[in-house]
């Protein structure tokens, strides 16, 4: 599986901005296995990199009671 289609796949910032969040405080929430589904994928220099799609974004909005 590659993060290759940004309209399926988002970067930390996209789905930070649609969840009116830091993209500081989506990877805190994800580091210690909270927040929104994320899939990571391995690869490159810094380790790879985590995305998100928007059904998961969606779904977390509508679990954890945020108001977008």
């Amino acid at each position: 599986m590659k993060p290759t289609d940004d309209d399926v796949w988002w970067r930390r910032e996209r789905a930070a901005r649609y969840l009116d969040l830091s993209p500081k405080t989506l990877a805190n929430m994800a580091c210690a296995g909270r927040g929104p589904r994320c899939q990571r994928f391995s690869g490159g220099k810094r380790g790879g990199s985590v995305r998100y799609r928007k059904e998961w974004l969606d779904a977390y909005v509508m679990s954890s009671g945020l108001d977008r």
